[in-house]
């Protein structure tokens, strides 16, 4: 067994693309992947699943007894709401306790350990798009401050399902004459299986069926891609940028971050993988400084986390007026 292996915690983070799972021992971190485990995006019995495998195989990796596990701190985008925070902590309690571990548990929205890594005297506006969106402020006085997080029927907007989404209606109101012809026609096609002259049904077939969600937000790439040379995907990338520039004006307002000295990172696949939606994004800001989070950040962010609920400090209740947070013994 790794030096410090008896005495470990697990850190658990995910959105509605990925779940990554890391047993924290004395000699690093041990990490297992997977797909997205939110309920929204997949069912609870294959969340419950993948949850489970993931926290077997990060204590074997590591070599760690699950029974000896002291806490589990988890930063999931499921936590969209404290209503969905609960359903997700009885989940993901339910799955550790197959997996052989046993132990306190706390649940909050994946944005958290964002605003908690680096230098905490200064402000900070995160802008995280993936799959959706989220919002999040912390000022040097202890303000928080959240926005969206309220799942893709209600918010979202700029993220990857909106994008998608976008998209592939600009795809069918070019091919039924509701709209201009656009690249976005033929980029459908090709991500369906399809062809251009069945696009309507081909697309049909494809983008009703169970997990929706994450599909749709996978032809949000396709839009990207195409934004430098179609008018169509250049508008979409256009509206996505000043719907996230509304959402960073928003929090750091709410949080009283001052104008100048508000560090401002961006997170998530669609920012961080894909320079269209992040110059379009800085130009929206006029402030183009903002950039990706730093390597490590998010792991420093967990850590904190973690230090802060087993010492009781004010951290996590200040994060809990802004951000749902489910924790065993609180």
């Amino acid at each position: 067994m790794p030096s410090g292996a008896e005495d470990y915690w697990i850190a658990v983070e995910g959105g509605g693309s990925h779940t990554w799972l890391a047993c924290m021992t004395g000699s690093g971190t041990h990490a297992s992947q997977a797909g997205p485990t939110g309920a929204r995006s997949v069912t609870e019995a294959q969340s419950r699943d993948a949850l489970g495998a993931l926290a077997v195989s990060a204590c074997r990796d590591a070599g760690a007894d699950p029974g000896r596990c002291r806490a589990v701190v988890a930063a999931h985008g499921a936590a969209s709401t404290r209503s969905s925070c609960l359903v997700f902590h009885r989940l993901l309690k339910d799955a550790l306790r197959r997996a052989g571990v046993h132990c306190p548990v706390l649940v909050t929205n994946d944005l958290v350990p964002l605003l908690l890594g680096g230098d905490n005297s200064q402000p900070l506006v995160v802008i995280a798009a993936g799959t959706g969106t989220g919002f999040g402020a912390r000022s040097a006085a202890g303000g928080w401050a959240r926005a969206s997080g309220c799942e893709y029927l209600l918010s979202d907007e700029g993220g990857g399902f909106d994008i998608g989404l976008a998209g592939l209606r600009a795809a069918i109101r070019a091919t039924d004459g509701r709209g201009p012809a656009t690249a976005l026609q033929e980029a459908a096609a090709r991500w369906c299986g399809g062809h251009a002259a069945t696009l309507a049904e081909d697309l049909s077939a494809a983008v009703y069926v169970t997990g929706h969600k994450p599909l749709i937000a996978g032809f949000a790439r396709h839009v990207l891609d195409a934004a430098g040379h179609d008018q169509a995907a250049a508008a979409i990338v256009s509206y996505a940028a000043r719907e996230l520039a509304a959402g960073a004006t928003a929090v750091a307002r709410a949080a009283c971050c001052p104008p100048g000295g508000t560090r401002i990172l961006l997170a998530g696949s669609l920012l961080t993988r894909h320079h269209a939606l992040a110059d379009a994004l800085r130009a929206e800001l006029d402030d183009h400084a903002a950039g990706a989070l730093p390597e490590g950040w998010l792991p420093s962010g967990l850590r904190r986390l973690h230090q802060a609920w087993i010492s009781g400090s004010q951290t996590v209740a200040q994060a809990a007026r802004a951000f749902p947070v489910t924790a065993d013994g609180t």
